[in-house]
């Protein structure tokens, strides 16, 4: 028996009103196919949001009383919470600090603010070791379980965002739905997104989900000896695909350990509790990486190669915060818990959605894009960036994202069903 919440039905309301008169003010409040679309959705995610799930539907993940209020909050490690935050954070910094400082003159660029700009492009490894970490840990699921499971919820918000993207940039304004249809598509499976540059690490990371299944059937019965060896070798094969070519113009040894898969493998030994008495020595480590990387902006090195990406500098630096926060003593305030898991939930949202946030939002209705630059006036616009790009991931999820995973689960089990009676 399914009933309407009246005060749920308000609150969504309102929060559903919210993100239609957002729209419509970028759409220069015309009533287009798009925004007619969107109204439906929102309609559709208000009820979603607002009826009472009975037990059936609580038992199989749907409810929102759960996941809004964190009931099992006791269950989960806060450490992730802060690494997946704190890499969201560096997500938005990168790209705060690389489009002010790309339209600086190269005189007027400081050391400084190129130095916090490179240093947050760790947060491509730190994502993908959590996906190591969390994700490469033995669980008994099929392949194809762990496929519906993980990867819908990375690619439904990937096709919502870029859609949004799309549109904002009056791309697929006028076409019609076929053909926006196969445009969006094409370009994502293409990896052709010139509107969202920095998507190339989500495609990276649905690459390495595609594996992961097998991996971990790999690394279930691998002993934790053999598993550090492992992570060494990763190392070294990431400094041979990294620095052979600048030494000697080109590299005849390849291996995937040497890549973003390498990168994912330490996540899941850092994740090991075995790893705890190795922390002092990888914070050590990873403390002379960042030496290392402010080293080679003093001297005019060529950065980008030497330490970025999966480069053993930006590798090292990585690992050391990983294995800082892991050995952090745990939380145990239940607010702080719950803060810390909902904003780590609406993570992949904030960066979905944050490039947009930055350029429209902050930059061109806030007027901060032509504040003087500088280190403070950067980290400002990352955390009112961060906090918009907060609000909207919310909205997105709860009134988008999740009422169209509910469709979707309906129509599987109804085909199920209609499977078994065949």
């Amino acid at each position: 028996m399914h009933t309407l919440d009246i005060k749920k039905i308000i609150f969504w309301g309102i929060c559903a009103a919210a993100m239609f008169a957002a729209f419509l003010y970028y759409e220069d409040l015309e009533l287009s196919g798009f925004a007619i679309l969107l109204l439906l959705l929102l309609i559709c995610g208000v009820f979603a949001n607002s009826i009472r799930e009975d037990a059936s539907e609580r038992k199989a993940g749907f409810s929102v009383s759960e996941t809004d209020k964190g009931t099992d909050i006791s269950a989960r490690d806060p450490s992730y919470d802060i690494l997946r935050i704190l890499a969201a954070l560096c997500v938005v910094a990168s790209h705060v600090f690389q489009t002010d400082t790309g339209i600086m003159a190269p005189e007027e660029q400081s050391r400084l603010l190129l130095f916090m700009g490179f240093a947050t492009l760790v947060c491509n490894p730190i994502y993908v070791m959590l996906s190591g970490a969390l994700l490469l840990r033995w669980k008994e699921e099929s392949p194809g379980t762990f496929y519906r499971r993980r990867l819908l919820k990375i690619v439904l918000p990937l096709i919502v965002c870029y859609t949004f993207y799309l549109w904002e940039n009056r791309i697929i304004c006028d076409m019609p739905l076929s053909e926006a249809l196969l445009l969006i598509f094409g370009n994502l499976i293409s990896g052709k997104t010139p509107e969202t540059p920095y998507y190339w690490l989500i495609f990276t990371i649905i690459s390495l989900y595609i594996a992961f299944p097998f991996i971990r059937y790999m690394l279930r019965d691998l002993p934790y000896n053999l598993l550090r060896k492992l992570s060494l070798l990763s190392i070294l094969m990431m400094g041979a695909a990294s620095y052979l070519p600048v030494l000697l113009g080109g590299s005849a040894i390849n291996s995937f350990l040497g890549s973003w898969m390498g990168i994912a493998l330490l996540g899941y030994f850092l994740s090991r509790k075995e790893t705890r008495a190795y922390d002092p020595f990888i914070i050590g480590i990873g403390a002379i990486a960042l030496l290392l990387m402010g080293g080679a902006l003093v001297f005019g090195l060529d950065y980008m190669t030497l330490c970025t990406g999966t480069t053993p500098v930006m590798t090292l630096f990585a690992m050391g915060i990983m294995a800082l926060v892991l050995r952090l003593p745990k939380i145990r305030e239940p607010h702080v818990l719950r803060v810390l898991a909902f904003i780590s939930r609406h993570s992949y949202g904030i960066i979905l959605i944050h490039w947009w946030v930055i350029f429209w939002p902050v930059k061109r209705h806030f007027g901060l894009g032509t504040a003087p630059l500088s280190g403070t006036v950067c980290l400002f616009i990352t955390a009112v960036t961060f906090l918009i790009s907060l609000l909207g991931a919310f909205g997105i999820d709860r009134l988008i994202i999740y009422p169209t995973e509910r469709f979707l689960e309906s129509v599987r089990k109804s085909l199920h069903k209609l499977h078994i009676k065949a």
